[in-house]
Order: structure tokens, then C-alpha cells, then sequence
């Protein structure tokens, strides 16, 4: 149990390392002044991609098989995922940017057209966001071309929308549990969230392993 939980407080640690930019801007500047500072934001996350491949990676090993390794596993399916796990942050990112400006700017106007197209924007951005964990759970697990990549997670999430639910509130869970014990829960936020995440998605990996 204690290796465990060690390993996660590792894992933990080197996903935070991974993502410095994201947390300087956090201690920095706070939640508050993301949408004064979006794009900065958004640029500070590019190194999320890469990160929670990794960390996804590590704790896959130990739901499905109860393995579980710190420094040599992460940066191992680190290097291996870099390239493609880091343009799908971007390519990611920049589609969350351009939907976010676009409810901006239709929410300028009181028209039926207007109300429309931001309708349409913000489910596109919600759509997004809960299908995030998914699209870097099949980069984690198959070798698949970027736009059959973005196949499979939104298929993956309609079909499943149970589990796209679950997904959501498994990490409202854990920043319920960051807000009640924030220095401990910090040491092992992120290995518990994808813990929860791949427990909860074990028999979707099942399922779509045996494909």
C-alpha cells in the first residue's frame, strides 16, 4: 500500500514538473484571470498533452494489471507519445480557443441568428471539453492517425454517454476533495483523478482492446 501510494505521489510529481508553465500561471495569476488572459492560458496548457499520455499510461499499468512504476514508465511512454500527444494539444487547443472566441462574439448580439450560432459553438466546446480525456486515453493506447483518432473518441463519448458523464463528475469529485484538503490532495490530485478516470473506463479499454 505505502509503494503505492508512493508511486502515485511520483507520478503526481512528474506530471506537475511536465506542466510548469500551467502551474506558474496558476500561482501567478488564478482561475479568475483565465478568460482575461485565454490565449496565454491556452499556450501554458500545450504541455498537457504529453503529460497526461503519460501519466495515463502509468496508470493503465496498474488498473488492468496492477503494475505500477514511477520515473522509468513515465518518461519512457513520455518520449514515445512527445510528437503526436503534443500536436494534439495544440491542434486540441486551438479549437478550444476558436469556439470560446466564437461565443464571444455571437453572445454580442440579441438576434435569432446570433443565438443560433452561439448555441451551436457552445455545445461544439462542450462536446470538446468532455471528450478531452478520451482523445488522450486512445492516443495513450493506439497508434492511430490524428483524424481517426478524433473518430474514435467522439464516437466513443455519444456511444457512451454515461461514462462521458462519469468522466465529468469523477474530476468535480476530486476538485471537491481538493477544495476540502488542498495541501494533501495536491500531492496526488492528477494520479488519483486518472486513477478514477481509468477505473471508471477499465471496461471501455476492455472493449476496445478486444477489437
Amino acid at each position: 500500500m505505502c509503494s503505492y501510494l508512493m508511486h502515485f505521489f511520483i507520478l503526481n510529481f512528474l506530471f506537475i514538473i511536465c506542466n510548469i508553465p500551467m502551474i506558474l500561471f496558476f500561482m501567478s495569476m488564478g482561475i479568475s484571470k483565465i478568460s482575461d488572459n485565454l490565449l496565454l492560458f491556452l499556450i501554458t496548457c500545450i504541455p498537457l498533452g504529453p503529460a497526461i499520455t503519460s501519466l495515463f499510461y502509468c496508470i493503465s499499468k496498474f488498473v488492468m494489471h496492477r503494475e505500477l512504476h514511477g520515473f522509468r514508465s513515465y518518461f519512457r511512454a513520455y518520449k514515445i507519445n512527445f510528437i503526436q500527444a503534443l500536436c494534439i494539444s495544440c491542434t486540441h487547443l486551438f479549437f478550444v480557443f476558436i469556439f470560446i472566441i466564437n461565443i464571444y462574439i455571437f453572445s454580442a448580439h440579441d438576434n435569432l441568428f446570433f443565438y443560433f450560432f452561439r448555441g451551436l459553438f457552445i455545445v461544439l466546446f462542450i462536446v470538446t471539453i468532455l471528450s478531452s480525456p478520451n482523445l488522450y486515453l486512445f492516443n495513450m493506447r493506439y497508434k492511430l492517425k490524428f483524424f481517426n483518432l478524433i473518430k474514435l473518441t467522439l464516437a466513443s463519448s455519444i456511444a457512451n454517454p454515461f461514462l462521458t458523464f462519469s468522466n465529468a463528475v469523477t474530476f468535480l469529485f476530486c476538485l471537491v476533495l481538493f477544495e476540502l484538503s488542498p495541501g494533501f490532495i495536491f500531492l496526488f490530485f492528477f494520479s488519483l483523478y486518472a486513477y478514477l478516470f481509468l477505473t471508471i473506463n477499465k471496461s471501455l479499454l476492455k472493449t476496445e482492446q478486444d477489437k
